[in-house]
């Protein structure tokens, strides 16, 4: 008897193990992995009244040509009907496809939040500035870049987790490897190229962000990650905040986004590059769109089935254009 109870176990134990090792079952390599991932959002509410007035009030201290205008733009803050529509469906695609992830968290402003029954739909906690700058005196900020800056320290996070902006989706079933081999982080980059030509703010800004941090490897590392979600560690961005915490500092003390600033996140996956503690490849696996045709990209030919997709500046019919060829719910209930 207690034989067939044996043999039993370990046909089971095998089965469980053919399904691990063939990728059969993405959600419980997941769960079982020894090294679980947790998912980080930077989110903000756009519409929020309070919060606009609070950023132009630091805007207006701000001396004309260092700050990212752009980004007080309407068509940067799209979305009239529902605020939180474009989180929402990427929490719904990160469900879908990468449903194998541990803990979400969505890194606000106090006191802007998600409906509750959002939260308690994909898992998600909601994480304040407060609770993850070091120096609450700099608050408030509303760089991205001094954001990102200080992501490891939300409390409770994993060693790994996966990197999003609120405006990208995972369109197709992703799995662990996608984003992590042999331990390590899957840094997807491309190269970079100054367009010295430019006449527009955001560009230049973020081209001389770029800049500073390729200086900071003696033009090493030329190349910038992919927009996409980005596969990280804790040790990583803290590796990188203290190889280089003059600048770092800087970073996460500027309100707005500035050109004297660096990208935490892309100085972090450079210095990994650049010790091989990444798995650095080329793939282009994002098709990146600006508003809601869906046809105008950077791409030369824009793919609707690529794993990943960015819309920038979309507006609710863009979001529900996209959920529709994205073939998910209408509506989250």
């Amino acid at each position: 008897m207690q034989l067939k109870i044996f043999a039993v176990s370990f046909l089971v134990l095998l089965v469980i193990i053919v399904v691990l090792l063939s990728g059969g079952n993405e959600k419980i390599l997941g769960r079982l992995s020894s090294s679980p991932v947790d998912v980080v959002y930077t989110w903000v509410d756009g519409s929020d009244p309070e919060w606009k007035m609070e950023k132009q009030k630091f805007e207006s201290s701000v001396k004309g040509g260092t700050t990212n205008k752009t980004d007080s733009q309407p068509k940067r803050f799209g979305l009239t009907k529902n605020p939180s529509a474009e989180i929402e469906l990427s929490l719904e695609s990160v469900q879908k496809n990468i449903g194998w992830v541990d803990k979400i968290y969505i890194v606000a402003s106090r006191p802007q939040t998600l409906p509750d029954a959002v939260l308690s739909k994909y898992r998600a906690k909601m994480v304040y500035h407060d609770e993850i700058f070091p120096d609450p005196a700099v608050l408030p900020v509303f760089s991205s870049c001094a954001i990102e800056s200080c992501l490891h320290r939300i409390p409770g996070l994993k060693e790994k987790f996966i990197y999003f902006n609120d405006d990208t989706y995972i369109n197709k079933p992703m799995s662990y490897s996608d984003f992590f081999k042999s331990g390590k982080p899957v840094y997807r980059k491309q190269g970079f190229t100054l367009e010295p030509q430019t006449n527009d703010t955001s560009t230049k800004i973020y081209q001389s962000a770029v800049q500073k941090g390729i200086d900071l490897f003696g033009g090493r590392q030329k190349f910038t990650p992919i927009h996409q979600a980005a596969a990280l560690t804790k040790t990583i961005m803290r590796t990188a905040e203290t190889k280089f915490i003059k600048q770092w500092t800087s970073v996460r003390s500027a309100r707005m986004r500035s050109k004297d600033e660096i990208l935490p996140v892309y100085v972090a996956l450079a210095l990994a590059n650049d010790t091989n503690q990444v798995v650095s490849t080329p793939d282009h696996i994002t098709a990146l769109f600006i508003g809601d045709d869906l046809k105008n990209s950077h791409s030369t030919k824009p793919r609707l089935d690529e794993y990943m997709i960015c819309l920038n500046d979309g507006t609710d019919e863009g979001i529900k254009s996209l959920r529709s060829k994205m073939g998910l719910s209408s509506e989250t209930d």
